[in-house]
């Protein structure tokens, strides 16, 4: 599965700044904002989650700005949606 590290990687997995917007149901605008402050906004994080594991990506502990006990208990739920917390990965 392809990784989702960054605000331009979700962007593109929409394919565009338009479709994006349609999914998060904000303006075109509002994802230029995304790219800008190179973060995506919390409310959207589990959709964001969901819709990148049906297309067949994982998302990031970065992209979600996470601390890294968050991004664990996180990952124990959602193992197969997301990157292995640093700890795991290194394992």
């Amino acid at each position: 599965m392809k990784e989702l590290s960054t605000v331009d990687d979700i962007i593109e997995m929409f394919d565009g700044p338009s479709k994006a917007a349609r999914w998060a149901k904000v303006s075109d605008q509002a994802v230029c904002l995304w790219r800008t402050r190179e973060a995506i906004p919390p409310s959207t994080h589990l959709r964001l989650i969901i819709a990148a594991r049906k297309r067949g990506y994982v998302i990031s502990k970065d992209l979600l700005r996470l601390d890294e006990d968050d991004w664990k208990e996180l990952y124990q739920l959602m193992p197969n949606a997301l990157t292995a917390p640093d700890s795991e990965a290194a394992a």
